[in-house]
């Protein structure tokens, strides 16, 4: 079903769902009857796009769910001047989720999700299969063996934990964290910061960012310019600087010119 708040008072049973065949109602008169027609197309084209299951999809003002079902959703037919949208991705539903505005999405576990927005978002993956694009300013988060691929605009924040897979492609100063089990395929850009904690990270980073490789973590980073990797001791660590052919295995504070 779509949108609610699309047609106050019609709860969709006469254009689709239970019942739903025209005979198993007795309108009061032709016109009740194509009226009920007329609003249950107004919500169907309002709330959902092409490839969505309507049973699936739930929406009650600017909070929307889809359960074990395909859902194209765009969260600018329900985001208002006062509230973001909230969108759920639950069961075993497939989720393609576009905003233009700013918008807040989780997806659970078992769920596969697509996010396209070019404001700022706040999205979480646990447990599922993700592909993040935002254009800008993003909070991230990728737990529970999620498999996780973000791309997101400067100043965001990026998390992957809980024996997660993640590839997190940012802009300029953004903050990563990859711990507990996870393995982090890492693009930034300058001013950046990476912690790697009991993780594998792999990071390509931008002038003027910091690395901290911590205990029982593998770190390989390639800087583009100057940079500083911090490598406790339990840590494995590689740099490589620009301009070196090979990476060289370091400890402690390793910095490129």
């Amino acid at each position: 079903m779509c949108p609610l708040g699309l047609a106050p008072g019609y709860d969709g049973r006469h254009a689709r769902g239970v019942n739903s065949h025209p005979l198993a109602h007795t309108p009061r008169s032709r016109s009740s009857w194509l009226l009920a027609l007329a609003l249950g197309a107004f919500a169907l084209g309002l709330g959902c796009s092409g490839g969505s299951d309507p049973d699936a999809l739930r929406c009650r003002g600017p909070e929307c769910v889809c359960l074990d079902g395909p859902c194209a959703f765009d969260c600018d037919t329900v985001t208002t001047a006062r509230e973001a949208c909230d969108f759920e991705c639950r069961g075993d539903a497939t989720c393609d989720v576009a905003c233009t505005e700013a918008c807040e999405v989780e997806c659970a576990p078992g769920t596969s999700c697509s996010v396209d927005a070019s404001d700022a978002g706040s999205v979480d993956c646990v447990g599922a299969e993700c592909s993040f694009a935002i254009d800008g300013r993003a909070e991230v988060g990728c737990e529970r063996s999620a498999e996780c691929d973000a791309t997101v605009g400067d100043d965001s924040e990026l998390d992957c934990e809980g024996s997660s897979s993640c590839r997190f492609t940012g802009g300029a100063r953004v903050d990563v964290d990859c711990e507990d089990g996870s393995v982090c395929e890492i693009t930034t850009g300058e001013g950046s910061d990476v912690e790697c904690l009991r993780a594998e990270c792999r990071a390509t980073v931008g002038v003027g960012t910091a690395v901290y490789c911590g205990i029982e973590a593998s770190c390989e980073i390639a800087c583009t310019g100057a940079c500083e990797l911090e490598c406790v001791p339990g840590a494995s660590c590689a740099l490589r600087c620009a301009g070196d052919a090979d990476a060289n295995l370091v400890s402690g504070l390793a910095r490129c010119e």
